[in-house]
């Protein structure tokens, strides 16, 4: 082979190599935007897969309380902001809360979905978090509950723990998705 060729060959070589690593990069990129699980599990499923995993890798312990039927299934978009506003809100609790335990709580009313993320741990000072830019998880969390037309309820102070409650409200079609389901 002449050096011309070597040099091809190897440039196609590293092109492959790269083309296959922006593929796995871009199939993890996917997964993160909306887990398979919630297609597969639904929300309830998905949150006890992740509730399961979470508790093994931080040995904090999640005392999860769920009034929803587990095979109903919520618009999309409900689901998936639901899902990652109690992974974000877990992921803040195993970061800085300092507890031992934690209570999820999802119930759905006739209107809305409540989600209540609670812990008794070092708690902090929202207001100041705000405004020093130090809370662009929950800065991120509030955005996405607040474009569904939800909202987000902070509640801590430093030294009494923090309660999160996400009130995500379901659009006109939903009541025929959740009739359907709830009919079978």
């Amino acid at each position: 082979m002449s050096e011309a060729q070597q040099t091809l060959a190897q440039n196609l070589q590293e092109a492959r190599a790269l083309i296959d690593r922006l593929s796995q990069e871009i199939r993890q990129l996917t997964l993160q935007l909306r887990p398979p699980l919630l297609d597969e599990l639904g929300l309830v499923g998905a949150l006890q897969a992740y509730i399961e995993r979470y508790q093994k890798q931080t040995g904090i312990r999640v005392h999860l309380h769920i009034e929803l039927e587990p095979e109903l299934r919520l618009p999309e978009l409900v689901e998936l902001t639901a899902y990652r506003f109690v992974q974000e809100a877990l992921t803040n609790v195993a970061r800085h809360a300092q507890t031992e335990e934690v209570a999820v709580q999802l119930r759905l009313t006739d209107r809305e979905l409540l989600l209540i993320v609670e812990d008794q741990g070092v708690g902090f000072d929202p207001e100041q978090a705000f405004a020093t830019g130090r809370s662009m998880g929950l800065a991120a969390m509030r955005e996405r509950i607040e474009l569904l037309g939800g909202r987000l309820e902070i509640t801590s102070q430093p030294g009494q723990g923090t309660r999160l409650k996400a009130l995500l409200p379901l659009p006109e079609e939903a009541d025929r998705l959740i009739s359907t389901e709830a009919s079978l």
